[in-house]
């Protein structure tokens, strides 16, 4: 009885409540919308900062890890068959590689640079980042296993006047901190669209990086991909007990890193902010549920002096409001997602070339919409509204008979 009285007050001025719905509509499908570009986003950046950077898990010895501003390559792992059979037999793990990072002097005629270089399994390496072809070589060809060669990233390239072909000079100090140096061929030349490496970085094989730093058969990371990186905490911890004492390693997930830790809690933060949204789009439904109430004095006053009691009143209030909150957050589920249909990437090509430090993104986001995502959306639109009215509805419940009957 209450719904159906409920449904005809509602129905009774239907223009007014259109225009209170279009409130909550606009802001679910713009919710919707964003929520989608936002999951899009941050999982570009964690999954390119976990091909560039720190892997889904990362394995690399405690001390290591302790004083890695450091770069303390004489702390690195060892590469055994045990270590490699451990990862290789992980059903979760699609993909893994060795990376050895270390600070050199690049040297040109009379021209130096302090630069960044990595020594990368150059066929396991394409599983992370593939700088082989498209996008990345921009001239020149791909490292081979045994070559004493290197890819030097395009804006240092231009700053020293690398070409393709050129010899160049490194020097810098091995695992153990006595003088190497080394005189390799620039045999390609990348861009990767980051700043901090196009301008910083080089990539030499393994195998030539080990010969450079003194550690043969070591390097001073390995870098893990999963099927899913959510698995990422959940086999970290599996490693670490069957292997973290008897070989002496820590396994990192990507939830550890600094970075990538504080985009994961940011991701969450933004739910708060849709909830300030939609309770300044709700703004409506108080303002219409007031007008309700000072319209139906004597109505509400009415039902009093025929026993409806002041809870039953608040139901039925309530009630009107969140058939309003409810048509709104359904009307704008379907047009958020539509329009996260029609419109499924956004264009960040402004952030190309602008240093973001360590958080690497595409500048295409893609967005990414789930039906999980579209019914959290939907149903917290429908619930603000509907909390939003119970101050209005309250307010109903204190109109007393006597006064309200003597209104016009």
């Amino acid at each position: 009885m209450l719904l159906k009285m409920a449904f005809r007050n509602v129905l009774r001025n239907k223009r007014r409540s259109i225009l209170t719905a279009v409130g909550i509509i606009i802001a679910v499908m713009l919710i919707i919308y964003a929520q989608a570009f936002i999951t899009g986003m941050v999982d570009s950046m964690i999954e390119n900062t976990a091909r560039i950077k720190s892997g889904h898990v990362r394995v690399v010895t405690p001390e290591y890890l302790r004083r890695e501003r450091l770069s303390p390559l004489e702390e690195s792992v060892f590469i055994t068959p045990e270590l490699e059979e451990m990862v290789e037999t992980t059903p979760e793990v699609t993909a893994y590689t060795y990376r050895i990072p270390f600070g050199v002097l690049l040297s040109k005629d009379e021209r130096s640079k302090p630069a960044f270089g990595t020594a990368i399994d150059v066929e396991r390496e394409k599983d992370f980042v593939d700088l082989s072809g498209e996008p990345y070589l921009v001239r020149g060809s791909y490292l081979e296993p045994n070559d004493e060669a290197i890819l030097i990233g395009k804006g240092l390239a231009e700053e020293l006047g690398f070409s393709v072909g050129d010899s160049l000079v490194i020097i810098t100090a091995d695992a153990f901190g006595a003088p190497s140096g080394a005189n390799l061929t620039v045999k390609g030349i990348i861009e990767i669209g980051q700043p901090n490496l196009d301008d910083n970085a080089f990539y030499i094989p393994l195998a030539a990086g080990q010969q450079l730093l003194d550690l043969g058969g070591r390097a001073a990371e390995v870098l893990v991909l999963l099927d899913a990186r959510d698995n990422s905490e959940k086999v970290a911890s599996r490693w670490q007990a069957e292997a973290g004492d008897a070989m002496g390693l820590q396994f990192v997930p990507w939830q550890q890193d600094d970075v990538l830790g504080f985009l994961h809690v940011v991701f969450r933060i933004y739910w708060v902010i849709y909830a300030i949204i939609l309770l300044i789009a709700s703004a409506t439904i108080i303002n219409t549920m007031l007008m309700a109430v000072f319209e139906r004095m004597k109505e509400i006053g009415i039902l009093k002096a025929m026993g409806m009691r002041g809870n039953r009143i608040l139901w039925l209030l309530t009630a009107e409001a969140s058939m309003i909150g409810l048509f709104g957050a359904l009307i704008g589920a379907v047009l958020g997602v539509v329009l996260a249909l029609v419109a499924p990437e956004v264009n960040f090509s402004s952030l190309s070339g602008q240093d973001l430090g360590s958080i690497y993104i595409n500048p295409i986001i893609q967005l990414q919409l789930t039906p999980g995502v579209v019914f959290a959306c939907f149903a917290f639109g429908w619930f603000i509204a509907t909390f939003t009215a119970l101050y209005p509805a309250r307010q109903g419940t204190k109109v007393q008979p006597a006064e309200a009957l003597r209104r016009v």
